[in-house]
Parts: C-alpha cells; sequence; structure tokens
C-alpha cells in the first residue's frame, strides 16, 4: 500500500511521464568462398519504457527480442538457431539532449531452437545486452537512431526428443543496430 502511494505522490509532482516506444534491428554476415564458411545473424527488437519526469534521464521497461543464426562450418551441415528473449531495459541517457544513451537489458528466460548436427534441439537460458548509441531527434516525438551492442547468450538446457539435459554453452556477438524511436 505504501509503494502505491508513493507512486501516486511522485507522479502528482510531476504531472507528465517521460514513455519511449522503440523498435531496432541489426544484421551481420560472413560469407569465405574459399573456406566454404558462412554465417549470418539478424536480430530485432521492440521496447517500451517509462520514466518519471517530462525529462527523465533513466527510463525503465519490457523488451523483447527476437534473433536468428545461421553458420555453415567448412564441409558440415549448417547449424541454425532461433531463440526469443523478453526482459527488463534499463535506458539512460547521458546529455540534455537526450541523444547519447546506454543500454541494458537483462532476460532471465530465454527459449528458442537451434539445429546441430542435423538433431534439433529446444534450448533454454538468459541473456545480456549492454548497448551504446546515439538518438537523432527528427521532430520532437520521432527519433532515429544507431547502436552498437555487446549481447551475450548463455544456453543453460536442451530438450532432445523429450530428454533434458544441462549444459553450458554461449553465443557472444558485437552487433550494429539501427533504431526508430517515439518519446513522449
Amino acid at each position: 500500500m505504501r509503494f502505491v502511494l508513493l507512486l501516486i505522490a511522485l507522479f502528482s509532482m510531476n504531472a507528465y511521464a517521460t514513455l519511449i516506444f522503440k523498435g531496432s534491428g541489426g544484421y551481420t554476415t560472413f560469407d569465405n568462398s574459399e573456406s566454404k564458411l558462412t554465417y549470418s545473424r539478424m536480430q530485432g527488437s521492440f521496447f517500451v519504457g517509462a520514466g518519471i519526469g517530462r525529462n527523465a534521464y533513466f527510463v525503465l521497461g519490457p523488451s523483447y527480442s527476437l534473433w536468428t543464426k545461421s553458420h555453415t562450418p567448412s564441409g558440415a551441415t549448417p547449424e541454425e538457431s532461433s531463440i526469443n528473449e523478453f526482459g527488463a531495459t534499463l535506458l539512460t541517457y547521458f546529455n540534455k539532449n537526450k541523444n547519447w544513451k546506454l543500454e541494458i537489458t537483462y532476460c532471465p528466460n530465454i527459449s528458442g531452437t537451434r539445429t546441430v548436427s542435423g538433431a534439433e534441439q529446444d534450448i533454454l537460458g538468459s541473456s545480456f545486452t549492454i548497448d551504446f548509441g546515439y538518438h537523432m531527434n527528427l521532430t520532437e516525438r520521432f527519433i532515429l537512431g544507431a547502436s552498437v551492442g555487446y549481447h551475450s547468450t548463455t544456453i543453460s538446457q536442451k530438450i532432445v526428443n523429450n530428454t533434458e539435459s544441462e549444459i553450458n554453452e554461449s553465443y557472444t556477438q558485437i552487433i550494429p543496430k539501427l533504431e526508430v524511436a517515439l518519446r513522449f
């Protein structure tokens, strides 16, 4: 009850709140025809965040991300992954114009599928992302931006033919992203 009263008091002191809707996406690829090695990764995410006060520098909210990866080692069967991540994001602006930003996202429970050596597996785990970027205000509300992020996914469990196994594998990558956002 005290928490609810505190929130009401904070929002009544600041008649406005910051609200952000942001979508981002990135794609990387590598293809070496001589060694017959190919790799590609596509990531898309959506974030809805709120901050207290019209000029909030800290915005917190839920985020959803989907990424797919395809990797074909030399002379081997292609390995593919598709992972859904749902978690919480904290976005922090560094300057008065709210251009430079840092985003930290933590997803405690992720799920997806992957194909390894022709066998399909359901996978579970966790992930985190740290993005550093720049938002360019095209209008008062519409934003275009870019960021570079470090993304790490840890796979802790795989399920093959209804048999669960504990594992400890990780995927990490630095991925550039383009962003589109609405800020109210």
